[in-house]
């Protein structure tokens, strides 16, 4: 898991660097200040932030199988899929 967050940290670095990846961590940005955005943020505060624990505590053990389950919960909300359906049009390009 370390190996992850490793990652994830060099990631952020590159991306202070590359403008191209500068340019999708600020569009993923904009999309949490979106609607959608906004609209899930909600859901996690009225009760979602649950599933995401599980979900977290889950990948921790090594469960991949249930967090995916505990996020699908989430995920499956009208907020969720709202989301969801922007976060996929920014990863292919289409916002």
């Amino acid at each position: 898991m370390a190996n992850d967050y490793e990652n994830m940290f060099r990631l952020f670095l590159r991306s202070k660097q590359d403008p191209k990846l500068a340019g999708t961590i600020d569009k993923l940005g904009s999309l949490m200040d979106s609607e959608e955005g906004r609209n899930l943020m909600r859901l996690i505060s009225s009760g979602g932030s649950d599933v995401i624990k599980t979900a977290s505590d889950a990948a921790l053990r090594g469960d991949k199988l249930a967090a995916k389950a505990a996020l699908s919960k989430l995920l499956s909300t009208k907020e969720g899929s709202a989301f969801v359906t922007k976060l996929a049009d920014l990863v292919s390009g289409h916002r």
